[in-house]
């Protein structure tokens, strides 16, 4: 089912904008109306098989306009769906897939996905959490958001910005040096 995602770059990159942005745009019809555009820019995924090619095209051509409906379906969908290759972080679940795939030598990209940061303290938690999945002996390696650990970017305060950015990504650095992968 997943071979075309693998496959075509196209429908990585529409799996992750609708990912992103599905998470991120709190307001139905703003996303409604998102969904669609992205719908139309990468077309409809054929990845997910041929009925929810289907609703797709049903939803980029009228779906949309029933956001109260279409967007928690189609929401609650991608969750399902996804949950094949996206796996939730709490442990026993995360240690035992990273141990069936170490087993496989396979290694994995650990993405900690989550909403929007909306603070500071939000920014905060995100970045202790980053420092914390890099002292984990079967997390090898991480994706960060650098707008996931600093909240106030502002090109206006590029300066400020950029001085605590360069902490921080320094200090995930030094945690990644100090938690090394070890490879068998």
């Amino acid at each position: 089912m997943f071979a075309s995602l693998v496959t075509e770059p196209k429908n990585k990159t529409l799996l992750i904008k609708l990912l992103d942005e599905s998470s991120q745009i709190r307001d139905r019809k703003k996303l409604a109306e998102r969904i669609k555009v992205i719908l139309h820019q990468y077309g409809v995924p054929d990845f997910m098989g041929k009925s929810y090619e289907a609703l797709g095209h049903l939803y980029k051509w009228f779906g949309y306009h029933f956001d109260f409906a279409a967007v928690p379906i189609f929401k609650d969908v991608l969750r399902q769906e996804t949950s094949k290759i996206i796996i939730r972080e709490e442990r026993p679940t995360l240690t035992k897939h990273l141990s069936g795939r170490w087993k496989d030598g396979i290694g994995q990209n650990v993405n900690l996905l989550g909403e929007v940061v909306l603070g500071d303290a939000e920014a905060n938690t995100r970045y202790q959490h980053y420092l914390q999945a890099l002292s984990e002996p079967d997390i090898h390696y991480i994706s960060i958001k650098i707008s996931g650990i600093y909240a106030q970017l502002h090109p206006l305060s590029y300066e400020k910005s950029k001085e605590e950015l360069c902490r921080r990504i320094a200090a995930i650095y030094q945690q990644a040096i100090d938690y090394p992968y070890t490879d068998s």
